[in-house]
């Protein structure tokens, strides 16, 4: 071949190949290719999830307690569902077109219509770099969550709410988030990108909600479990059948999965005022009881009982799954997860989305026993 020849030929081949890096520079999936889970450091970590409903204290749970949870019998391996095994129904209702959310910073009662909360919602919940399935996935629920709030207060208004469905605080990313204050973080260029790939996703699943028995579910969700969700009847005063502990081993690969706090026997007993501790710290806790996924119930503080809930809350844990020693003098708290644990595992649904599921066959394994529904219009 002659070598006046080959830099044509050379200069075809690039022309032939800059459309496919382009396309794959352009692709959602090619910030997410790794198993690992990887989070951009210029990313936000996943809040923890419910932050305008569902954290300690579900409001569901109290007032309205559901029939007793059943025993999970999901094994360590993810069931597999297709799209034509999982039930669909149609279900109207009235007043869904738009939700009455009370601004918990500037104190006002906005109304917001039901694509554009649920499109906030997911960009607030879920990282740009999770799978598309995911953040379907998380579209669905956050609807529900809403659709099941806005019941809710139509049966028994909450007088905190000043007539409002339900609060979030889209200014702290609390709940759901604008697309200005999207774009304000990620750039006027990445964000449009960004909140364009998350949109088209959730547009697909906008008619789509969660029931049990007719009604929108308990919609639970959390950043990450330990490896296996909660019962809600351990969080929660109340349980739910479709609210169960499922397997979540994709959780493990998470950022942040483990994390520790040192705490001094001073600074617990500033947390715990209440509690008189006296003697050798080493004894202070004692009488642990954990539940079948292993998050901590109750245990003993100087023969005080605490609940788990209490010390994660006044020791600004990150997890009730934790362990308790005592080293070098101080308390080493080893915590697993992020968040209550219950329902939908944000992480352990882009996980599942990795390894090929679909949006169904997230909620399907989460949210054991609910059906998904088609709004009818």
């Amino acid at each position: 071949m002659k070598p006046g020849f080959l830099l044509p030929l050379l200069f075809g081949v690039l022309v032939l190949l800059l459309p496919l890096v382009a396309l794959k520079a352009a692709s959602p999936a090619s910030l997410t290719e790794s198993s690992s889970l990887p989070v951009s450091s210029s990313l936000p970590d996943v809040p923890e999830s419910g932050a305008s409903g569902y954290g300690a204290d579900s409001p569901f749970f109290q007032s309205q307690p559901e029939s007793p949870a059943q025993t999970s019998s999901a094994s360590s391996e993810q069931t597999a569902y297709t799209p034509s095994q999982i039930p669909e129904s149609s279900f109207s209702y009235d007043g869904a077109a738009s939700f009455r959310i009370l601004n918990q910073t500037t104190g006002q009662v906005e109304t917001v219509d039901a694509f554009t909360y649920t499109i906030g919602s997911v960009c607030a919940e879920m990282p740009p770099t999770f799978e598309p399935e995911a953040w379907k996935a998380q579209g669905v629920a956050s609807h529900t969550y809403a659709l099941r709030q806005q019941l809710e207060q139509a049966r028994n208004p909450d007088p905190n709410l000043q007539g409002a469905d339900f609060a979030a605080d889209p200014q702290n990313w609390k709940g759901y988030v604008t697309k200005e204050l999207f774009l304000e973080r990620y750039g006027e260029e990445k964000g449009s990108l960004y909140w364009g790939w998350m949109e088209t996703a959730v547009k697909e699943v906008a008619d789509k909600v969660l029931l049990y028995q007719s009604q929108p579910i308990v919609a639970a969700y959390h950043s990450m479990s330990a490896g296996r969700t909660e019962d809600a009847s351990n969080v929660w005063e109340g349980s739910a059948p479709y609210l169960v502990p499922v397997e979540s081993e994709g959780d493990k690969l998470a950022p942040k999965y483990e994390t520790t706090q040192i705490i001094s026997p001073q600074e617990l007993s500033d947390a715990f005022p209440e509690i008189p501790c006296t003697g050798e710290p080493s004894g202070w806790f004692s009488g642990f009881e954990r539940s079948d996924s292993g998050y901590l119930l109750t245990a003993y503080l100087c023969g005080a009982q605490l609940t788990g809930k209490e010390l994660r809350t006044r020791l600004d844990l990150r997890s009730t799954h934790m362990e308790i020693s005592f080293v070098n003098g101080s308390f080493l708290f080893v915590c697993q997860g992020y968040g209550h644990g219950v329902g939908l595992s944000q992480y352990g649904a882009d996980y599942m989305a990795r390894q090929g599921s679909t949006w169904q066959e997230i909620l399907s394994h989460y949210y054991q026993d609910a059906v998904i529904a088609n709004i009818a219009q």
